[in-house]
């Protein structure tokens, strides 16, 4: 007698169900479970670096040019008297560019904290004393023509 194999139950539904592990690439990683990888945190942190980088050299550039200007506006010789009302509106806009600077360097989150408060005091410091320099220079001046005058006069 030939002895007859006898398969279980479900041999059948086993055999045709398809493999869980194929061939070639895999699309989708959902069922997968491998945890997924932490991101790439120095890729992440350069692109924020590069970011920040790039935003405190905006401020920079904007910052030298709005210097450059007011320091132009401080050494303007022109009378108060003599100034037409663009010349005024102009250094009112400089003045409200400057602010708006300081304030969006005291915004940012990235900058140190007060740093527009200090770039703005800075410059003020600075044309102070170059007003100081300039005053300093014409009381001298003045001094040595009273003396000459005195000079002329004895």
């Amino acid at each position: 007698m030939a002895k007859e194999t006898s398969k279980p139950p479900n041999a059948q539904a086993f055999a045709n169900a398809e493999p869980k592990h194929r061939r070639g690439v895999k699309i989708n990683n959902d069922t997968s479970t491998v945890p997924k990888p932490p991101p790439d945190t120095s890729a992440a942190f350069q692109e924020r670096a590069n970011k920040v980088h790039g935003k405190f050299a905006e401020y920079r550039d904007r910052g030298w040019e709005l210097a450059a200007h007011f320091k132009g506006l401080v050494e303007d010789t022109i009378l108060p008297v003599n100034k037409t009302i663009i010349a005024k509106d102009i250094e009112q806009e400089t003045i409200n560019k400057l602010i708006i600077l300081a304030t969006e360097m005291n915004e940012d989150n990235d900058q140190q904290q007060g740093i527009g408060s200090v770039v703005l005091s800075t410059l003020l410091m600075k044309m102070v004393l170059l007003q100081r320099d300039k005053i300093n220079t014409l009381l001298y001046r003045i001094d040595n023509v009273e003396k000459h005058i005195d000079n002329k006069n004895k």
